[in-house]
C-alpha cells in the first residue's frame, strides 16, 4: 500500500468490491518509506491532514512493515518490492498505477468508495 491509499482507507469507509477478492484475505505489507511519509504528514500544520496521517499510522500498527534497501523514491521501491514478491500494489496514485501496469504488476485502487481491482497478469 502506498501513502495515498493508506490515508484514504484509514479515514473513509470502503464499500464492498464486486471482485471475488477481499482485501483482508491478502498479507498486507507496508514499506518503511510509506511509514516515514505518514510520520512527516502527521507533523503537518493542517489539522485534518495531520489527523488523517495519525489515523493511517494507527491502522498500520497491525500490518507487516518491510524495509527495502535500495536508493530511489518510495514509488520506485513499492514497484520493486511488489515485482520481487509477485504482489499487488494498492494506490490512488495514477502514475504509480500506470507504472505497475506497464511492469505487469496487479493493482487495487478506490473509486467512489469501492475497491477497483486490476488483476490481469498471470501469476
Amino acid at each position: 500500500m502506498d501513502t495515498s491509499f493508506l490515508l484514504f482507507a484509514a479515514n473513509n469507509p470502503i464499500q464492498y468490491s464486486d471482485s471475488a477478492f477481499d482485501l483482508k484475505s491478502f498479507q498486507i505489507i507496508i514499506l518503511e518509506d510509506v511509514i516515514n511519509e505518514l510520520i512527516g504528514i502527521s507533523k503537518d500544520k493542517g489539522i485534518t491532514r495531520s489527523r488523517d496521517a495519525l489515523n493511517a499510522l494507527t491502522y498500520t500498527r497491525t500490518l507487516l512493515h518491510q524495509k527495502v534497501d535500495k536508493n530511489g523514491n518510495t514509488d520506485a521501491k513499492i514497484l520493486l518490492h511488489a515485482h520481487k514478491i509477485d504482489g499487488i500494489i494498492a494506490s490512488l496514485d495514477r502514475d504509480l498505477l500506470l507504472q505497475a501496469n506497464k511492469n505487469g504488476i496487479d493493482t487495487v485502487s478506490i473509486k467512489k468508495g469501492m475497491l477497483i481491482w486490476k488483476v490481469t497478469h498471470a501469476k
